[in-house]
């Protein structure tokens, strides 16, 4: 397999496991303030990568150079994912899930901007064509194919709001690969965990030092075990591992999997499956992503 196909295949499991804290983050979210979780996820991410980066670079396994050569690098991708954490639950606040997630729906397009700003990496119509098809499919089954509930968007202060936390997480992306220096994708997504750490626990130290962690079931620790390793440490990693084989719109095109990850979610855990005027959607999505593939 290619190092091009690499790529594809990381985010496809990237998007797999992203798409999972939207099911289970639910969990622990009636039990604990999101914004607490945010920090804890965090900074647990940023410890195990922490010693797990340690233990293999003593044992020869990782890039000799000094680990902290270059901090502010991490620390620049790191604030750029919390601030958008941190935007997203403000923007919640103000406005549905639904919103929201059409606002995202831009946010591959404005990574192929910033990937020609900073990098000049070109986005011909073979890669901008299939990229809008996925992102029309990804509406279509965010509205589960309700036209009226589509009509009906409004963009308010909400809406507003989390489009800075987009603007963010587009510019991310092609930054990875400009602030690199040749290290690991093992120890630059643990610096990006501590950056986002850092970002989150300067907006949210009182509300983690409130929270109830002790009340908290079995299955609340379990998510946020989830969330903190699986779909931040390891879905970082794979996005870091596929910018170097991918352009920063290919990327982010495969955002527009998740909702029909969640769909998949949904039905496997037994909230119903969606109904067939939903279908065309994903299969709309997977279709124009599967073209990115070929190209």
């Amino acid at each position: 397999m290619n190092a091009t196909r690499q790529g594809h295949l990381a985010m496809v499991l990237a998007s797999a496991i992203i798409s999972g804290t939207y099911v289970l983050g639910a969990i622990a979210a009636e039990r604990i303030d999101p914004l607490a979780i945010t920090v804890v996820r965090f900074g647990l991410a940023f410890l195990l990568l922490l010693g797990a980066t340690i233990i293999l670079e003593r044992r020869g396994s990782g890039p000799g150079a000094p680990y902290w050569s270059g901090l502010w690098r991490y620390l620049i991708s790191g604030c750029l994912i919390g601030f958008y954490f941190v935007v997203l639950l403000e923007a919640l606040t103000l406005t549905d899930p639904t919103s929201i997630a059409i606002v995202f729906a831009i946010t591959p397009l404005m990574s192929a901007g910033f990937g020609w700003l900073m990098m000049r990496q070109s986005s011909p119509p073979r890669v901008l064509i299939p990229m809008t098809i996925a992102g029309l499919g990804s509406i279509w089954v965010v509205f589960r194919g309700d036209l009226d509930a589509l009509m009906a968007f409004d963009i308010g202060e909400g809406e507003a709001l989390f489009f800075t936390g987009c603007v963010a997480h587009a510019v991310y992306t092609p930054l990875i690969r400009l602030l690199k220096r040749g290290e690991g994708s093992l120890r630059y997504t643990t610096g990006v965990m501590l950056g986002g750490f850092v970002a989150t626990i300067v907006y949210g130290a009182d509300v983690v030092r409130n929270a109830d962690w002790l009340g908290a079931p079995l299955e609340v620790w379990l998510v946020i075990l989830y969330i903190s390793i699986v779909a931040s440490a390891g879905a970082l990693f794979l996005i870091d591992y596929a910018t170097q084989r991918l352009t920063a719109a290919k990327t982010m095109a495969y955002v527009y999997l998740v909702p029909c990850y969640v769909v998949l979610w949904e039905g496997l855990s037994g909230h119903g499956w969606p109904a067939l005027v939903v279908m065309p959607g994903i299969a709309a999505t997977v279709i124009a992503l599967m073209m990115l593939l070929r190209d």
